[in-house]
Formats: C-alpha cells, sequence, structure tokens
C-alpha cells in the first residue's frame, strides 16, 4: 500500500513544482485565458497546466515501473508506454485549445484517439463493480467500447 502512497506523492510534488515552470511558459506563448463577463478573474490567467500534470504522470509512472510489486503491471505490456503516449495526445490537443483554440468536436477526436492508442497499449476495463460487491464480466467488443468511453 506504501508504494501508492509514494508514487501519489512523487506524482504531486513533480507537479507542483513544474506550475512556476510551465506558468511562464505559458505566458511566454501567448497561452492566456482572457477575463469574460462571468468569470470571476479581472486579470487574463496563464493555462497550460496540463503540461505540469503530464510531468507529475510521468515521474508517477517512471516510479511505479520501477517498484515491485507496481512493476509487475509494466512487464511484457506496453501499458506504460501506452499511457505516456496517450496523455501526451490530451496534452497536445490541451495546449492547442488553450493557445488557439477548437472546436468540440476535434478535442472529442483528441480524446478517442488516446482512448485508442490506451486500447492498443492493452489497458482495458474488462469488468464492472456490480452492487453487493460483485463483478459483471463483460465482453472483448464491450471492454474495447467502454474503455473508448
Amino acid at each position: 500500500m506504501k508504494e501508492y502512497g509514494l508514487t501519489a506523492l512523487i506524482a504531486a510534488t513533480v507537479t507542483y513544482l513544474l506550475i512556476p515552470l510551465v506558468r511562464r511558459f505559458a505566458m511566454a506563448v501567448g497561452a492566456m485565458k482572457q477575463p469574460r463577463e462571468r468569470d470571476v478573474h479581472t486579470e487574463p490567467v496563464p493555462t497550460l497546466g496540463g503540461l505540469a500534470m503530464y510531468g507529475g504522470m510521468a515521474a508517477g509512472l517512471l516510479i511505479a515501473s520501477r517498484m515491485f510489486p507496481l512493476s509487475t503491471v509494466f512487464q511484457g505490456t506496453r501499458v506504460g508506454a501506452g499511457l505516456l503516449l496517450a496523455g501526451a495526445v490530451v496534452v497536445l490537443v490541451g495546449f492547442v485549445d488553450d493557445r488557439w483554440g477548437l472546436g468540440v468536436v476535434t478535442k472529442l477526436a483528441g480524446q478517442v484517439a488516446a482512448a485508442v492508442v490506451l486500447v492498443w497499449s492493452g489497458a482495458q476495463v474488462s469488468w464492472l463493480p456490480w452492487p453487493g460487491g460483485g463483478t459483471l464480466a463483460i465482453t472483448s467488443d464491450e471492454t474495447t467500447a467502454l474503455t473508448i468511453l
């Protein structure tokens, strides 16, 4: 159990430490959310926070992949690479959206592409919890659809 806590602590710490760097980068490239009439903030706010979160996730995955028993999840699979690649797709879509703006359909297509990468990597939802402590088994087609969803 302490492995999960350490992994979460490292991911959170790296994310926290990256925030000032990402903030400066966002301001340098003009990725700023301008205040609107319905917003609480009255000055432009830097965006691109997903970059810091991606860095934290990458650090957490690196630590988890080296720590027993968590490392067994990564052995002989593409799950680690899939999580990093899918995260990179989401970060790229978020970056473009924060900087230049994207339509809803384009953002959804990026999210579906990231989910397809996860399916390719072998990460999948293969069962659902059932009330009362049981599980609901699902078919391989349902697994793919549920993972993408």
